[in-house]
C-alpha cells in the first residue's frame, strides 16, 4: 500500500512531525510505504482563480504546474494521505492554507476528482486546549472529501503534545492509525474487479502479485531477442499503472469476425516510423492488395518496403487494446486511468497455467492496467 503524507508545519522535528513518523511505523509494519514532502520545502503558487478546471467546453487539471500538481499526480497512484498542519494565530497555518487553496481544482465539478475510495487522515496540533480548535477542524476537514477523500480520521491535538510529553497514547494511536490505512485491500473492494466479474465470459479477474508482474515482464523481455524484437508497449503501460489485473475470458462460443478484431500490431524503425501493421478492414486490405508498395508478410499484415531505411533497426511494437470489450467504458468511468493490453503467447500460457485454465486458443487473457 502507498501512502503519500503532506506535512504544513515548516518546522522538520515538531508536533506534526513526531505524529507522522509513528504512522509511518504503523504503515512499514504492513510493508506500506509512506512518502513525506513538505509543503516548506515545495514550489506551490495560490489558486488564480483562472477557472480552467472548470471550463465548459473542456475543463483541464489545474494548469499552474508546480508542485502541487507533482504532489496530486502521485496522489492518483496512491491508497492514503496523510495531511499534517499546525494551527497558528487560531488557523490552520499559511502553509497549509495554500495546499488546500488549490483543492478547488479537484472537486466534483472539475475531472480531477480523486476516485477509488482513498483514505484521508487530518493532524492538527496546537498549544491551546485539546478540543479548542474541533469545530474549525471539522470545517476544514470538509475539504478533503470535497476532492474526493474518504477521512479516516481527524486527530486534533492540544496541549503541545506530543512533544510536550506524557503522550505516549497518542503515539500508539498514530501507530494504528498507520496500521488501519495500510491494510492491503480485497480485489471484491475494487469496482473494477467487481465489474469484471460480473459479466458472462470472464472466467478469471485478479490482481496481480509483484511477483507475477516480475515474471511477466521477464517473459515479454525474452521477445527482445528475436531476430526483429518484439516490444510490447501496451503491456509496459498496463504495468506501469498503480494496479493491473490478469483477466481471462472464453470466446469458445463467440463467432468473431476478422473485421472486429483490433489491429494492435505495427513494425517500425528505430526512429518510430510505422513500416507494418496490421489491416483487418476488408475494403483497405482489398486497395493494399492492388498497390505495388506493399508486401504482405501474412494475410493481414501489411509492410511498406519503401518506407524502410537500409541499417535502420526495425522492431514490432503492440500497443494497448482499445475497443477491445464491449464494456469498456463501463471500466473507465470506474477508474481514473485505465490500459488495456494482451501478453505475448508464452505469458499468456503461463497465466492460464498458474490459475489452472485450460490452453484453448478460444481462451483468452488480458491484462488491466488501472489507477483509480
Amino acid at each position: 500500500m502507498k501512502v503519500i503524507t503532506v506535512i504544513a508545519s515548516p518546522r522538520k522535528y515538531g508536533n506534526c512531525s513526531t505524529i507522522v513518523k509513528e504512522m509511518t511505523k504503523g504503515i512499514q509494519e504492513n510493508k506500506g510505504e509512506n512518502t513525506i514532502y513538505y509543503v516548506d520545502d515545495m514550489n506551490i503558487k495560490p489558486c488564480q482563480g483562472c477557472k480552467a478546471c472548470r471550463n465548459p467546453k473542456k475543463p483541464s487539471k489545474c494548469i499552474i504546474n508546480d508542485d502541487f500538481r507533482k504532489v496530486m499526480d502521485e496522489m492518483e497512484k496512491s491508497d492514503a494521505l496523510i495531511f499534517a498542519a499546525p494551527n497558528y494565530f487560531g488557523e490552520i497555518n499559511a502553509q497549509g492554507h495554500i495546499f488546500m487553496d488549490r483543492f478547488y481544482s479537484m472537486t466534483k465539478s472539475t475531472p480531477n476528482q480523486l476516485k477509488g475510495n482513498k483514505k484521508a487522515v487530518i493532524i492538527f496540533t496546537y498549544g491551546a486546549k485539546t478540543g479548542t480548535y474541533d469545530e474549525y477542524i471539522q470545517k476544514r476537514t470538509r475539504l478533503f472529501e470535497s476532492i474526493g477523500l474518504k477521512v479516516h480520521e481527524i486527530l486534533s491535538v492540544g496541549d503541545g503534545k506530543p512533544l510536550s510529553g506524557n503522550s505516549e497514547e497518542l503515539l500508539e494511536r498514530a501507530r494504528q492509525i498507520g496500521r488501519e490505512i495500510s491494510v492491503k485491500r480485497n480485489d471484491e473492494e475494487y469496482e473494477i474487479i467487481r465489474i469484471l466479474r460480473s459479466k458472462d465470459r470472464v472466467l478469471k479477474a485478479e490482481i496481480m502479485s509483484d511477483e507475477l508482474k516480475k515474471k511477466i515482464t521477464k517473459l515479454e523481455m525474452k521477445r527482445l531477442d528475436e531476430m526483429v524484437p518484439l516490444i510490447n508497449k501496451g503491456l509496459k503501460q498496463a504495468l506501469d499503472e498503480k494496479e493491473a489485473i490478469t483477466v481471462v475470458i472464453d470466446n469458445t462460443d463467440v463467432d468473431v469476425s476478422i473485421e472486429d478484431y483490433t489491429p494492435s500490431l505495427t513494425l517500425q524503425s528505430n526512429k518510430g516510423t510505422i513500416i507494418g501493421e496490421e489491416i483487418y478492414d476488408p475494403n483497405e486490405l482489398e486497395e493494399l492488395k492492388h498497390n505495388p508498395n506493399v508486401y504482405f508478410i501474412s494475410d493481414y499484415f501489411a509492410t511498406y518496403p519503401n518506407l524502410s531505411v537500409p541499417g535502420e533497426k526495425q522492431f514490432f511494437v503492440v500497443s494497448e487494446l482499445e475497443g477491445e470489450l464491449d464494456y469498456e467504458d463501463e471500466l473507465k468511468n470506474s477508474v481514473n486511468r485505465m490500459v488495456i493490453s494482451s501478453p505475448s503467447t508464452e505469458a499468456d500460457h503461463y497465466i492460464k497455467k498458474i490459475l489452472n485454465i485450460p490452453q484453448k486458443e478460444k481462451i483468452t487473457t488480458l491484462i488491466i492496467g488501472f489507477t483509480e
